[in-house]
């Protein structure tokens, strides 16, 4: 079976850099084709999740990530008295 050549053009990781629970690549193809890839530890090699929507769900794993991260950040941070600031559209974002 022939092989395409992908190049990796973004990368998520969720849970320790280290040792990821899920790992994700955003990858392009010499045709220009791109497609989502993960990371699977018991086959080591890079499986195709999706090929149609890509940039739709693309943006939709980079928002989960970035929830992922914020909420590591709050657990991180030792609880303060006072007033907690709001979430919303105003609050940090990745």
């Amino acid at each position: 079976m022939l092989q395409l050549k992908y190049k990796i053009l973004e990368e998520l990781k969720f849970g320790d850099p280290n040792n990821p629970g899920t790992w994700l690549r955003l990858e392009e193809s010499e045709r220009g084709e791109l497609v989502i890839k993960t990371w699977s530890t018991l086959s080591k090699q890079w499986n195709v999740i999706y090929r149609y929507n890509v940039e739709e769900n693309w943006e939709k794993w980079k928002r989960l990530s970035c929830r992922f991260t914020q909420s590591e950040e709050i657990t991180k941070k030792p609880k303060s008295r006072g007033k907690s600031r709001a979430r919303g559209k105003n609050s940090k974002t990745c």
